[in-house]
């Protein structure tokens, strides 16, 4: 199968249903509730972030769907920011409180770009041409061992003229235009490259099928077992239709406790962010990303130098039970964390404390 052909297969496997937008239930509930003068006014109340003034990160928000829930987010084509509630994978101990929930602001540009296929085939094409070898090789009239006398007179035997052995018209010669090794890879712009992360990256995010959690590596005893469970009591992997790819930024080489976790589960691999490629966004199902490889995203395909997500994020880690994600885009200077109450009070007094 050649690489155009296996590039268009995957991109109709992955986008043969329309592009819609995914909405939480309780924040779809709240905006239709509300009338619009109300929302006008909610909105233009918001005080807006800058980076001299600190704010507080925390919003408590309900849980209304299952563990199987995908991501949710709110966006519109003129905002500056999605909000996505961050999850986290590593269990928390059994008499640990349930800290709040947080949100985190990902760059329009970069997790809400349009999606564009032409891009995608390009990049799948391009990865796929640099995956061949191409280190086929047959051996030429020159290369075979044969004696280099030439066999019969040039004339006079009233018979085909022939040279030495390795005629490649003899038994035993060489091949006449023998393969030689070649280079497959094709030539693609960065930006282009760039440009077809920013899609496969944004496609995620409206599949709902990107998570982004504190830390990847902390994991105090981590085995293949309790990472297993843990991805399918999540309800991120499960078996072959329903797989999930771990992307760790901010490190040189994979964590060896995640690498030998992962190295027997089908459904599941780990990444260092520098090495994702838009073909594995593409291929694996689902994408989850820690505060690192979200700031190197920020820094490898943002157009502005503004600071990194993790660098605007509360340290401390935060551990939540349930895989629902509640967002909202708003247009503001500078990425960070947004408490949600803020822009619905209907929030404030349904959220419950652990």
């Amino acid at each position: 199968m050649s690489t155009a052909r296996a590039a268009s297969r995957l991109l109709r496997t992955r986008f043969l249903v329309p592009q819609r937008r995914a909405y939480a239930t309780t924040v779809a509930d709240v905006v239709t509730s509300s009338t619009e003068a109300a929302s006008e006014t909610v909105l233009e109340d918001l005080p807006f972030p800058n980076e001299e003034e600190s704010f507080e990160l925390i919003s408590q928000l309900p849980s209304t769907s299952s563990k199987h829930a995908s991501s949710s987010f709110l966006s519109s084509a003129e905002d500056e920011a999605v909000f996505l509630q961050m999850n986290n994978l590593i269990p928390r101990e059994r008499f640990e409180s349930r800290a709040s929930r947080q949100v985190v602001s990902l760059p329009s540009p970069i997790f809400d770009a349009p999606l564009r296929k032409d891009i995608l085939h390009s990049c799948v094409v391009w990865h796929l041409d640099s995956l061949r070898k191409g280190l086929a090789k047959s051996k030429s009239r020159y290369e075979v061992s044969a004696s280099n006398k030439k066999l019969r007179p040039q004339k006079g035997s009233g018979r085909a003229r022939l040279r030495d052995a390795g005629s490649p018209m003899l038994r035993g010669g060489g091949r006449a235009w023998p393969k030689i090794p070649r280079d497959f890879s094709t030539k693609l712009n960065r930006k282009v490259r760039e440009m077809g992360m920013r899609v496969a990256l944004s496609a995620k995010v409206r599949e709902c099928n990107l998570e982004v959690v504190h830390d990847l590596r902390s994991w105090p005893s981590l085995k293949t077992g309790d990472l297993d469970r843990r991805l399918r009591t999540k309800g991120w992997a499960s078996d072959e239709q329903n797989k999930v790819l771990l992307v760790i930024g901010g490190e040189e080489a994979v964590p060896k406790n995640l690498e030998l976790a992962t190295r027997n589960l089908q459904h599941a691999h780990v990444v260092l962010a520098k090495d994702l490629t838009v073909y594995d966004a593409l291929w694996w199902k689902r994408l989850v990303l820690d505060i690192a490889a979200v700031d190197y995203f920020i820094e490898a395909l943002g157009k502005t130098s503004e600071k990194p997500v993790a660098e605007l994020t509360s340290p401390a880690p935060i551990r939540s039970a349930s895989s629902s994600v509640f967002g909202l885009g708003l247009a503001h200077s500078s990425p960070s964390l947004l408490p949600l109450s803020a822009y619905f009070p209907l929030f404030a007094s349904s959220s419950t404390h652990a």
